[in-house]
Order: structure tokens, then sequence, then C-alpha cells
């Protein structure tokens, strides 16, 4: 019988991380420019990123801002992948700021 520790497993987008997620549940907006704000929500977060759910499933560009009101937070972001409603993003700007609030 194989135990459960020596068995192969696969990689997946949590062992690429470089830091650690909390699960959070924040109302944010997505900034376009030139565009009306896109309503979403912030399902986890870190100092280096987030995962955004939306409301419908839609193309986003490769980078947008991100405002997180109730926060005080924004920083502009860069797709990293997209699954239906749900987008993970890294944070391209305000690393520190992150860091302090969601480290």
């Amino acid at each position: 019988m194989t135990s459960l520790a020596s068995s192969p497993r696969p990689a997946t987008l949590t062992d690429r991380r470089t830091s650690q997620r909390r699960d959070c549940s924040f109302a944010a907006q997505i900034k376009i420019a030139g565009e009306a704000p896109i309503p979403c929500k912030v399902i986890n977060v870190s100092a280096m990123g987030a995962l955004l759910q939306l409301n419908v499933v839609m193309g986003l560009p490769p980078a947008f801002k991100l405002i997180v009101d109730a926060e005080m937070f924004e920083a502009e972001c860069e797709v990293r992948h997209q699954t239906g409603v749900n987008v993970g993003v890294m944070f391209t700007s305000n690393r520190l700021e992150a860091m302090a609030k969601f480290g």
C-alpha cells in the first residue's frame, strides 16, 4: 500500500506562490482606463497578489488597477491566470503596503 506522503503530487498554483495568501471577502473594483469600474470581490490576498471573483465571466486586459475601498488599498495588477469568474493577479505596485495590510 502506498502512503499519501510518498505519492507524487502534481504542481499546482499554490506550489508556485512566493507568499501565503489569506482568505477574505472584500468588495473591490477593477479600474481600466477610460471605462466604468467593474465590481468584483477579493477572495484571498497576500503581499504579492490576490484572487478576484467577478460577477460574470469576462475578458480583462493584461493589466489594470484594483481598488479595495474598505481596506483603503489600491494597486496596479497584472493578470496571471483566469478560470471562469476567478482571476489571479500579481500586484505590480504597492507591494510594501500590501505586505503591511495583508502579509
